[in-house]
């Protein structure tokens, strides 16, 4: 997998990451939010997309999987032989931390991932759902388009 990270873990990032993303929405808009995670999700994770559209998921849940499993989220993961997969995350380590920290999780911090997951499966036959469906607990499920 191309998106592997194996140095210290450095949790203090996902803070970073939503501060930065109240930053944007308040003075620039959740457009402005949306159009970087379409840059991050078409160019930093190219080789996600370019496998997307080719019709093959595997990087995509490869990513997904490693980063929960790094730090230690607590998932299932459904995989279909079609590449389609249903993630159910009942622990988020990202909300986990967010909230160890005393900082509050507001929608900015869901519009990362949903934005994130709507440019992975830009232009490809898929797409990626993301559902909060309660504090820490999300689903995502990568379908066929319609």
């Amino acid at each position: 997998m191309r998106y592997q990270e194996t140095g210290e873990l450095h949790k203090d990032f996902h803070g970073a990451a939503l501060m930065s993303a109240n930053y944007i929405v308040k003075n620039y808009g959740v457009g402005a939010l949306r159009e970087i995670m379409f840059l991050t999700g078409t160019g930093v994770y190219r080789e996600i997309n370019r496998r997307l559209k080719a019709g093959d998921s595997s990087e995509l849940i490869a990513f997904k999987e490693y980063f929960l499993k790094r730090e230690s989220g607590k998932f299932t993961l459904t995989r279909q032989a079609d590449g389609r997969f249903e993630l159910l995350v009942t622990e988020c380590p990202m909300e986990k931390h967010l909230r160890s920290m005393g900082m509050e999780i507001n929608k900015n911090f869901y519009l990362l991932n949903k934005f994130l997951n709507e440019a992975l499966c830009h232009d490809t036959p898929y797409e990626l759902s993301y559902e909060q469906l309660g504090n820490g607990v999300t689903r995502e499920r990568l379908t066929l388009r319609k």
